[in-house]
């Protein structure tokens, strides 16, 4: 590819992502269950802290080296090569597994996961999980709390016969 007159290469390669960095000991943790590129999971919003195997940090937003790997100074967008604008990134499409069971939706500069009913968010692995709901429960349209439901015109929780 050719950049400014001279030539650039980008690696494509693809490793392990990882949600949490520990500058204290340079340990890893909250390994993704899909591999990407470092671009994209160092530069993507609130996708990754370091990557590969061993771990490396991923450089901190705003300083030169993150500029330099990702081509903008804050997460969740590239620059351009050819014409200097500042472009989001599409973490929906650009990193394949997120929102597993779900429904990603692409954001400015961010991205969001929509999880069916019976399904939970989870944070850390960036996928739509299964929840069990104990016998008698069901889960709520905004899929935040469990509710007790009438069997048969009778209350499952207190036992009482309700109307229905």
């Amino acid at each position: 590819m050719q950049v400014n007159g001279g030539n650039n290469c980008m690696d494509m390669r693809k490793s392990f992502c990882y949600r949490n960095f520990y500058s204290d000991n340079g340990t890893c943790d909250g390994e993704l269950t899909f591999n990407m590129t470092k671009k994209m999971c160092c530069c993507s919003y609130n996708i990754g802290r370091a990557w590969n195997r061993p771990c490396e940090q991923c450089p901190v937003p705003s300083t030169n080296v993150f500029a330099i790997l990702c081509g903008s100074e804050r997460p969740g967008y590239y620059i351009d090569i050819y014409t200097g604008q500042v472009i989001d990134i599409d973490e929906c499409r650009e990193i394949p597994g997120v929102c597993e069971n779900g429904v990603c939706i692409n954001m400015i500069g961010s991205f969001r996961c929509e999880c069916p009913m019976g399904f939970l968010y989870n944070d850390k692995l960036l996928i739509c999980e299964g929840k069990a709901c104990p016998l008698g429960f069901m889960l709520c349209a905004h899929r935040t709390e469990l509710l007790p439901f009438i069997v048969f015109g009778r209350d499952s929780i207190r036992g009482a016969f309700t109307v229905i």
